[in-house]
């Protein structure tokens, strides 16, 4: 049970990730992307 909550608890903290470099790249593209929580 621990083992499962460490997992997860480690995957929702870092799931965000791709989407931040998502964003980067869009934002360096000049392509729209959301401005909610990344300010270049």
């Amino acid at each position: 049970m621990e083992r499962i909550y460490r997992d997860l608890s480690v995957y929702v903290r870092h799931d965000n990730d791709d989407h931040i470099l998502a964003t980067i790249g869009r934002a360096a593209l000049d392509q729209p992307h959301d401005l909610s929580f990344y300010k270049p």
